[in-house]
This record gives C-alpha cells, structure tokens and sequence, in this order.
C-alpha cells in the first residue's frame, strides 16, 4: 500500500503574532485513511481563515498541480474542524490565520508486519552521542562513557585460526578486513533501506549496476528470509545500553517469529566467530534493561552461509541460515564479562582519548 508524505509548512498569525512549524501528513491511498499531526488550539482560540494552500513542488509530475493544493486544502479543513476550530470565511472576523506551502513530496511503500515497539524503561540520555575513532567506540551517556559492544569484544583472543591467516595474506589482511567491513556496512543499510520500505535496485536506469553481485546477493537472501518467514519487525537499528554493565551498542533487530522475540546481528563474514554468541547475548541483556523484555531467543543472521536449501525445524536457505549458540545466554553474558575484565584492565578510564589539533592549514605566500 503507498503511502505519501507531505512537508508542508504553516504559517499561523494571532494577535499580530506569526507562529511557524512543520506539519506532516500521511494520507493511505485505498485505506482512505488520514493519520496526522497538528498543534492544538492555542488557549480559547476557535475561529480560523484559510487564506490558502499553495503548491510549490519544484521537481517531479506533481510541480504546479492544482489539484493536490485544493484536496490538501480540504483535508486540513476536516483536520481542523476535527480539532473543534471553527472555519470562518472572513480573515478579519478570524482569531487565527492559516496558511500553507507543501514544499515537498516522497513516495514510499507502507511498512509491513511492524509491531509497535515496547516502551523504554530506561531513556536514552540527552547527552547521548557516538564516538567513533579509528581503533575504537564509545557511546556517552549521562556524562559517562561506555565502550560498544564490539569494541569490548575486540578484546577476545583471536587464537591459532587467525594467527595462521595472518601468515597467510600477510600484508593484505589489511586491505582485506576494510573491504570486508565495507561490503558488511553496505549490505546493513540496504536491509535497513529494505526494512524501511524503499524499494532497491541492482541496475541504474541507464543499466548500469549500482552494486557489487557479491554484496546484492547477500542483500537477496536477507530478503528471502524475510519473505519466507515474514517476521514481525520490533526493533531495527536500535541503540542498546546496560548501566548495570556499563557497555552500549546497536542491535541490528529485534523481531518476533511465530511469536517469539529474537535478538538478531546481521554477519556477512566467511566464518562464525565466537564472539558472535557473546555479542547477542549482551544485546539481549541490553534489550531487557532498557525495555524490560527478555528475548526468547538469540541469532545470527548468517548471509555468507553454504547452506544450500531449507530444513525442517531450522531456519534457513540457500546460502544463508539462522545460527543459534550452542550454549545458554547466561554462559554467554559470563564469558563477555570476563572479557570486559581484560578490557577493564587495559582501559582503566572508560573514555576516549581526545587529541587537539588544527583541522585546516594554509601556507601563506
């Protein structure tokens, strides 16, 4: 179902006073149904003059059409007689006088199987913010920082597996980890684009491909185990912290599958790491501290998988699959907080290092 959007601004003047906000609209095509956002009355006034709605579109089919100002205009006439204002038609008998631009138009697809999310326990502070520096992460919260998940993480011992590796590529790891974490970062926000229902596209309109087949690929089986399992979507992209913990992180998201709530972290590596089961499992334990929910259950969303079909009592298909840790959550939260312990130790400060210096220089002649 399409839904349109709408940036209108308004300009209402009382008492010689001109007061300016920005209204959104969302009309549902077919539903027939309006949902909107509009300030109250303003004390005990009543009476309005739409003194007109003015379309200045400047790019696209809709530039300069009449007939989206004049049904605009009749949908904030019901919004305002909805919100007990009287429509006069003489400005000068009007206490209030309203006056609209629609300065923009987008067309997106309506959302589906979106839950509303549960309600925070704990609020994201006023200060919060996310520091990213080369080698690190920390999240501010309340004046405090708290190192990511990740960065926490980057703490567990590597092991014989990637000491061998590394003898292997030599010095191409390098170049190797940044194209990998690349193509990760670019498959994570085409899910998100995907989720947010954007419609996305391999080719240009000249033909040419706008992505590596490698990286659409991995987007492909995200989509085929949405649209075979269709889930009911909680959370994406959500900002997760613990103050009992002190750690911080994004989740990818929190779904509900035949009704049960899921942690999931979206893996586009060519190998499961432990630290994987480590990560959401303190996502889990994030998500209950901030919303007072347990999770039932904790994936990784593996997309580089050699699964080859789907399984009976699994979730999985061709070239991707649903991995669960063999052990509990609770051994899981044990084994990061050892790793915390190490990371504690070698960050006593729990803050970033800030470093001064000049951003621009020019060398005068």
């Amino acid at each position: 179902m399409p839904t349109l959007a709408l940036l209108i601004f308004i300009s209402m003047a009382k008492n010689n006073r001109l007061n300016v906000s920005l209204l959104p609209l969302l009309v549902l095509f077919g539903f027939y149904g309006l949902y909107s956002y509009i300030v109250e009355p303003v004390e005990e006034t009543k009476s309005v003059y739409i003194s007109g709605v003015e379309n200045k579109i400047k790019i696209g089919k809709l530039t300069s059409n009449r007939n989206l100002a004049f049904g605009c205009k009749n949908i904030f006439e019901e919004i305002l007689q909805e919100k007990d204002f009287v429509i006069v038609g003489d400005p000068s008998s009007a206490e209030l006088i309203f006056s609209a631009e629609i300065l923009y138009l987008d067309v997106n697809r309506t959302k589906r199987n979106i839950k509303k999310s549960y309600n925070r326990i704990l609020e994201i502070s006023a200060d919060s913010k996310q520091i990213t520096m080369p080698d690190s992460r920390y999240y501010r919260r309340n004046g405090k920082y708290y190192p990511s998940i990740t960065y926490v993480l980057s703490y567990y011992p590597k092991g014989k597996f990637f000491e061998n590796w590394l003898k292997q590529v030599g010095f191409a790891s390098e170049h190797i980890v940044k194209k990998a974490g690349e193509e990760g970062t670019q498959v994570h926000e085409m899910i998100e684009e995907y989720l947010n229902g954007k419609e996305l596209n391999f080719l240009s309109p000249s033909g040419t491909p706008l992505f590596n087949p490698d990286v659409w690929q991995m987007f492909l089986r995200f989509v085929d185990f949405w649209e075979e399992y269709k889930p009911t979507l909680i959370e994406a992209e959500v900002h997760l912290f613990s103050d009992e913990i002190k750690v911080a992180g994004t989740c990818d998201m929190v779904c509900e599958i035949n009704g049960e709530i899921w942690i999931i972290d979206f893996k586009t590596s060519n190998n499961l790491q432990t630290t994987y089961d480590l990560q959401t499992a303190i996502y889990g334990k994030c998500y209950e501290e901030c919303f007072g929910k347990k999770a039932d259950r904790y994936g990784i969303l593996w997309l580089k998988s050699s699964k080859r079909k789907s399984a009976k009592d699994k979730i999985q298909g061709k070239g991707w699959e649903m991995y669960e840790s063999s052990r509990t959550q609770e051994e899981n939260i044990d084994i990061f907080l050892t790793v915390k312990k190490l990371f504690d130790l070698e960050n006593p400060t729990h803050s970033p290092i800030f470093t001064e210096f000049k951003t621009s220089v020019k060398r005068e002649l």
